[in-house]
């Protein structure tokens, strides 16, 4: 048994106990505060009402990510708990109606044009002709499959479903958001009404693939650095594995997951050639599994079998052999 395992065996039932209850608690007092948060309710609050608000579940975020965190450095089942992200769902939906509530308020300061300004961090939204956010970071996005879900639902969420954003705008501000692979697979859209639904189209169909993302995040705990002994190196690693854990679990279940990561380990023992007959074979959108590749392999084993054969025949004469493979590298191409 490792040190961890000690470790966690060591923590008392009653801390464990304690630790679920307040987590619990501390969700449930999110949902009952977004619950009594409706919108006429808030547009009788007075700016300050809704800054204290705001301030307060901050400071509930800050508080639930503690006592989650020790809850799965004493409790390694916890780590699969899907509480952390219902709770990060709710508080997202509750920030930008909070946001917007602010915003709409006239003793806001704003801009008499459309600015959309942006720094290599974070793009800044600084909104046009009428009170709204006063400033408000939007995540950026690169074309990592593994940023993907985040970054579209924050975009989905504060820009798409603001009925007072013209097309135009809206495709403005998805553009300073991207970069990189992400930003080419627009680039050569005009600004226009119409492209802003064909750009989401498009980063959709490209980005929005659960079999990749979820590939992309095994790869990325497969890749992960080797924590050394210091607290912080093993918290780290911890967090992101549990991170990657938390957004697989959103997108499968947790036989799927494994399955999937049997399929990724042996595509690596694989030459380059198989890999590729097997990437043509496969769906793009339907989830990898074991039974599936393994049908695949012995399917191309025979194949190959019956070539080998073929070449290892003693009559066959130098002609016959060239015909041999070229009807070999044409198997190679053809077989899906």
């Amino acid at each position: 048994m490792n040190n961890l395992e000690s470790s966690a065996d060591q923590v008392p039932a009653s801390q464990v106990t304690y630790l679920k209850r307040k987590t619990k608690a501390l969700f449930d007092r999110l949902e009952r505060l977004y619950a009594e948060s409706d919108a006429d309710k808030l547009s009788h609050m007075d700016s300050c009402d809704l800054r204290v608000l705001l301030d307060s579940i901050t400071k509930l975020e800050s508080n639930f990510d503690a006592v989650h965190t020790n809850l799965e450095e004493s409790d390694f089942e916890s780590i699969s708990s899907d509480l952390p992200a219902k709770f990060e769902s709710i508080l997202l939906k509750f920030k930008a109606l909070l946001q917007r509530e602010l915003g709409s308020r006239p003793n806001q300061q704003f801009s008499s044009t459309l600015n959309t300004s942006f720094t290599n961090a974070n793009p800044v939204l600084i909104m046009s002709n009428r009170s709204r956010l006063p400033q408000l970071e939007l995540p950026k996005f690169s074309g990592i499959y593994t940023e993907w879900e985040n970054f579209f639902s924050m975009f989905k969420t504060i820009i798409d479903a603001d009925s007072e954003l013209s097309p135009i705008e809206k495709l403005q501000h998805l553009r300073s958001c991207l970069s990189g692979a992400a930003l080419d697979t627009i680039g050569s859209l005009e600004i226009n009404r119409a492209n802003y639904s064909v750009a989401l189209d498009i980063l959709q169909r490209r980005f929005d693939n659960k079999r990749f993302i979820l590939q992309a995040h095994i790869r990325a705990i497969f890749g992960l650095e080797k924590a050394d002994s210091s607290v912080g190196r093993l918290r780290q690693l911890a967090d992101k594995v549990t991170s990657h854990i938390r957004a697989m679990d959103s997108l499968a279940s947790r036989e799927e997951v494994a399955d999937c990561i049997i399929v990724q380990t042996v595509l690596q023992k694989l030459d380059k050639c198989t890999q590729a007959k097997w990437e043509e074979r496969s769906s793009a959108n339907e989830l990898p599994s074991w039974a599936k590749l393994s049908t695949f392999l012995q399917e191309r084993c025979r194949m190959l079998e019956n070539v080998d054969q073929v070449l290892q025949d003693g009559q066959v004469g130098k002609s016959g052999k060239i015909k041999t493979l070229m009807i070999l590298e044409f198997s190679l191409q053809g077989i899906s």
